[in-house]
């Protein structure tokens, strides 16, 4: 078996990846990026609701977060999850890269949670676990 290429780098899309500054209020530009980097995370934060002229369903928006303490963190309105998977409340630490992936939803008009490495077990499920599921789904 070979070695899989991403959906996307198929056609040739280049993931947009944008680093963001340290802040209380973080707000991804999904016009501009794809993967929205934030580094060295070293307070409380708000991942406000993404600034997008015109989402598409289906539009793929990524957090990576990185912190080397654990790092209490929000989501605006814009971001929704089912029940059995709650948004992060925090991130790792340990300077671990924490991923938070999400799906825009154009019946609901919110981004939709459809996996994050933040977590340890959710309802049954790993962190691990989603994340595997999602790429087997087209997630991530």
């Amino acid at each position: 078996m070979g070695i899989a290429t991403p959906f996307r780098a198929r056609f040739g899309i280049q993931d947009r990846v944008v680093t963001y500054a340290d802040s209380a209020t973080i707000t991804p530009d999904a016009n501009t990026s794809d993967i929205c980097v934030i580094t060295a995370l070293s307070q409380t934060s708000a991942i406000a609701n993404p600034v997008v002229a015109t989402p598409y369903d289906g539009q793929l928006l990524q957090i990576r977060i990185t912190s080397t303490l654990s790092r209490a963190i929000s989501f605006g309105t814009a971001y929704q999850t089912a029940s059995s998977l709650g948004l992060p409340s925090n991130t790792t630490g340990g300077s671990k890269e924490d991923y938070i992936a999400f799906r825009y939803n154009l019946a609901d008009l919110k981004y939709d949670l459809i996996g994050t490495t933040i977590g340890a077990v959710v309802s049954g499920i790993s962190a691990t676990e989603a994340i595997a599921y999602s790429l087997a789904f087209g997630g991530i």
